[in-house]
């Protein structure tokens, strides 16, 4: 291990197939270590200063993606959380941004847009994002 091993951004990987996984470590190294991440493991990895994002795909229903997206952004409400589309769908866009995704990210633009995005990332503080339309609502109340 180099001695900037811990230096570099931590990304981390949810639901992402095997061909989007291998693209991503081709788009980000040597610059991010890419780490996959499940609810099954230590869920004290989302608070860690050196995680730059995390990184969830459209891999399962829109519906099921949403309360994963919820469910992170009630442990982790600052970690960004960029959704990797394979298909571009105007809905399920709304859905997960709905949903407090931080980015949505097409497939095609992978390569080209995830390192300036964590770049960019890399640049400002953490934050979380702005409240979906529900929670103003629920705010209001």
């Amino acid at each position: 291990m180099d001695a900037n091993h811990s230096l570099r951004p931590l990304v981390l990987t949810f639901q992402i197939p095997a061909q989007a996984t291998e693209r991503v470590i081709r788009s980000l190294a040597p610059r991010q270590r890419i780490c996959p991440w499940s609810p099954d493991g230590d869920w004290n990895l989302l608070d860690r200063d050196d995680v730059a994002a995390l990184l969830l795909s459209d891999a399962e229903a829109p519906a099921s993606a949403c309360a994963w997206i919820r469910r992170l952004r009630g442990r982790a409400p600052a970690l960004p959380i960029i959704f990797l589309a394979r298909r571009h769908s105007p809905e399920t866009e709304l859905l997960v941004r709905r949903a407090g995704i931080h980015y949505f990210l097409h497939d095609t633009a992978l390569e080209r847009e995830l390192p300036l995005l964590l770049e960019a990332l890399e640049r400002r503080p953490h934050s979380a994002p702005p409240p979906t339309l529900l929670e103003q609502q629920e705010a209001v109340r």
